[in-house]
């Protein structure tokens, strides 16, 4: 997820990632830009927060709709 919100930012050049096995828990994350300012810190800090600001719309949306078929299947239990 964080590679494709990295890749939609026009000022990073290259963005891959790299697991060295499955179950260990660190990944190398490697991100070029096309120039210094911003630089690779800035656009994974500033692709972060964008990407914590899209999650937690889809998580409001998520639960709104699902405490919308709560309400309607009460209705129908009743």
């Amino acid at each position: 997820m964080i590679r494709m919100q990295l890749l939609d930012d026009p000022n990073v050049l290259f963005c891959g990632y790299r697991q060295k096995h499955p179950l260990e828990p660190a990944i190398q994350l490697k991100v070029q830009t096309r120039s210094p300012n911003p630089g690779p810190v800035q656009v994974v800090d500033s692709a972060l927060i964008a990407l914590n600001a899209e999650l937690k719309t889809f998580k409001d949306r998520f639960e709104a709709a699902d405490a919308k078929k709560k309400r309607v299947r009460r209705r129908f239990v009743e």
